[in-house]
């Protein structure tokens, strides 16, 4: 049981760290742990008898779920529309590109990830 506590205080410990496993309810959710019970001993325990946290994602707004319908099914019927975008979208890739030989520029674009060089 020692060696499980240090395990865990060393866990605690890397939460700051973004590391969420210990708190297992959150990642699992309690139905988890009811399926678990249940299966050992054949009976419902009191994370049964708990208050169900859903996990399901909530119904988005209704501006969400119309801007992701807008840009889920319009269809785009211009042409030059289709090429305006691609040249835009070639010149952000450029720029960004062109920009990595600047180190003022390469600190402001990357790396996002703490300790990634």
């Amino acid at each position: 049981m020692l060696a499980y506590s240090q395990l865990q205080q060393e866990e605690f410990q890397a939460e700051k760290y973004g590391y969420t496993a210990v708190r297992h309810q959150r990642e699992v959710g309690t139905g988890y742990f009811d399926l678990v019970t249940l299966a050992i001993t054949g009976k419902h325990f009191s994370i049964y008898l708990m208050k169900k946290i859903s996990n399901i994602r909530p119904i988005a707004d209704k501006i969400l779920r119309d801007i992701s319908s807008y840009v889920h099914n319009y269809k785009i019927q211009s042409s030059l529309a289709f090429d305006t975008a691609r040249l835009c979208f070639l010149d952000t890739l450029g720029c960004g590109l062109e920009a990595l030989k600047y180190p003022q520029c390469t600190r402001l674009i990357g790396p996002i990830v703490p300790g990634a060089t």
